[in-house]
């Protein structure tokens, strides 16, 4: 049960969701189409941050957010949370959902975000939601074998998924374009 996920979390990230949870800011879960515009925009700024701390980011095209809204949000098969202070976006999060199974796809966070540990108390909200929607699997998504690595650049990820308690497991991914 959700009891048990959370019990499983590390403690430190516990306190950081629970000062999150006190901080006023909503969570809430959207699908309107207007929705590409907080998106793109906390997208931006998270890969300017990335960049600022010498990460390869390439951020995608609004035109990439319409198009995930309207294939992949408008059909259902994806779910879009954001956290809000004062009514500005200040963190989200997308997740793909199929079945029962969910997929953390992406989220990014503005400075206020990360100060208020938007991501942290998001991606939590998150799982909770589609907890109760029948989701019992919540992939967090890869990463690198190297990101374990405290010199690696994708350290910070690392931790981040780490302290939600999740299984990790090794995995060979490759890489395949999809052309018309």
């Amino acid at each position: 049960g959700i009891d048990a996920v959370w019990l499983g979390t590390r403690p430190t990230l516990r306190n950081d969701i629970r000062r999150f949870e006190r901080s006023g800011i909503v969570c809430c879960a959207r699908s309107e189409k207007e929705v590409i515009s907080a998106l793109h925009k906390i997208e931006m700024e998270t890969a300017l941050r990335h960049r600022a701390n010498g990460k390869n980011s390439n951020p995608m095209r609004k035109a990439t957010y319409e198009s995930l809204w309207t294939h992949v949000v408008n059909t259902g098969r994806a779910h879009i949370y954001l956290a809000e202070k004062d009514g500005e976006p200040i963190a989200s999060v997308v997740i793909g959902v199929c079945g029962n199974n969910a997929y953390y796809l992406y989220g990014g966070a503005t400075h206020e975000g990360l100060a208020n540990n938007a991501p942290k108390g998001l991606l939590w909200f998150a799982i909770q939601q589609e907890y109760e929607t029948g989701i019992r699997e919540f992939n967090l998504g890869g990463m690198s074998v190297t990101a374990e690595n405290p010199d690696s650049l994708d350290h910070g990820l690392f931790k981040f998924k780490t302290a939600f308690g999740a299984t990790q497991r090794s995995c060979i991914s490759g890489h395949k374009e999809l052309r018309p």
